[in-house]
């Protein structure tokens, strides 16, 4: 496990690769009895510590929560428990721009430099959809963005943003392969798209974000994180109330986790609760959000991964037998989450552990397996 300030944690990367094929080598479970089996186990065993939800047609027909929110002071796991969720913050800056979209501020077949000018020009073929996607072409500069923003803590992230775009190198301009063919998980293009937030909104993406999608989801406890910063230096992430400590290591030798996805604002940098996400689930379902209508566009135009894996606005497509449903994951430094809902049937399924190497996508394809299985009705 690399330790808590690697490059690799602190940019918060969620793995893409072989789990990206909703198919799981040696299925952990078969039933929910099985399940609950397995999490209780897990849990005694240091290897899971969280927080587990499934709900169908309206009921909740699985629930898991185990371990401690902060193993210094005995501090138990709760459902009220806050956890860093990381890249599924991509979901909701997805969806930000998709309601931007159905208002006609945004198009998501323009340039993205139409709405972000300080992009250079040699971008200028690159869409918001493809920056959606991650097909844009554009390197990640995420890590250039802590660097400028550790250089000038005091001067805020909107500064060390310009930073970076002010002086992207001739290397980094080039677009590799042609934008729109090829996928490569970019949290860079999530950052851009907060940026576009921004200027079409003239609001700050935690607010624009906070008004648009958590107040009307009734989303009590979800919020942006803040940068602490002490003695001109950024330390780490403000304290908030509620929010579970995560842990990198191992079972039995835990490492407390400081992590920075501050910077990351569009592509990493949401807290929340289960309660928040079913939240959110429900008023998608409602249409309440976006219209339906502009979600098919982005089911229309995602990017195919794999025959059972696509990516669009900010959501895995992933089909399951004759099913699709969405679905994103995030995590790594300290954190370990996955969400996933399937609107047809109802259904809603979160993983939300503080131990960065518990494996969520298990579970919740476990769960995802079982309910879809089980046909219409909890």
């Amino acid at each position: 496990m690399k330790s808590a300030l690697s490059v690799c944690a602190v940019l918060s990367l969620i793995s893409i690769g072989p789990a990206l094929a909703d198919s799981a080598p040696a299925p952990i479970a078969t039933t929910l009895p099985q399940l609950e089996q397995k999490l209780t186990d897990d849990c005694a065993a240091g290897r899971f510590s969280g927080v587990v939800i499934a709900r169908k047609a309206g009921t909740i027909v699985f629930r898991h929560i185990c371990g401690l929110a902060n193993a210094a002071d005995g501090k138990p796991v709760t459902e009220a428990s806050r956890f860093k969720i990381f890249s599924i913050s991509k979901s909701f800056t997805g969806t930000l721009i998709m309601v931007l979209a159905d208002r006609g501020l945004i198009a998501l077949d323009e340039s993205a430099r139409r709405y972000v000018p300080e992009m250079p020009e040699e971008w200028q073929q690159i869409t918001v959809r493809q920056l959606l996607n991650h097909t844009s072409g554009i390197p990640d500069l995420t890590r250039k963005i802590l660097d400028a923003y550790r250089a000038n803590p005091a001067d805020g992230y909107d500064a060390a943003m310009h930073h970076v775009l002010a002086d992207i190198s001739a290397e980094d301009k080039a677009i590799k392969g042609i934008p729109g063919t090829v996928f490569v998980y970019n949290n860079f293009g999530y950052e851009l798209l907060a940026r576009a937030i921004e200027n079409v909104s003239h609001a700050s993406y935690e607010k624009e974000i906070t008004d648009t999608i958590f107040i009307p989801a009734g989303m009590k406890t979800a919020e942006i994180a803040k940068p602490k910063i002490e003695d001109g230096r950024l330390t780490g992430s403000q304290p908030s109330p509620g929010l579970a400590q995560g842990y990198n290591g191992q079972p039995g030798a835990l490492e407390p986790a400081t992590s920075l996805q501050f910077t990351q604002m569009g592509a990493g940098s949401i807290y929340a609760s289960a309660a928040d996400l079913l939240d959110f689930d429900s008023a998608l379902s409602r249409g309440e959000i976006v219209s339906p209508k502009i979600l098919d566009d982005c089911g229309m135009h995602a990017f195919v991964i794999l025959p059972t894996v696509s990516y669009g606005c900010g959501w895995m497509w992933r089909k399951l037998k004759d099913e699709t449903y969405f679905e994103h994951s995030g995590g790594n430094n300290g954190f370990a989450t996955d969400f996933a809902r399937e609107p047809q049937n109802g259904i809603a399924v979160i993983v939300m552990s503080n131990l960065g190497f518990a494996e969520p996508e298990d579970i919740r394809y476990a769960l995802m397996t079982i309910l879809l299985q089980s046909g219409s009705g909890p």
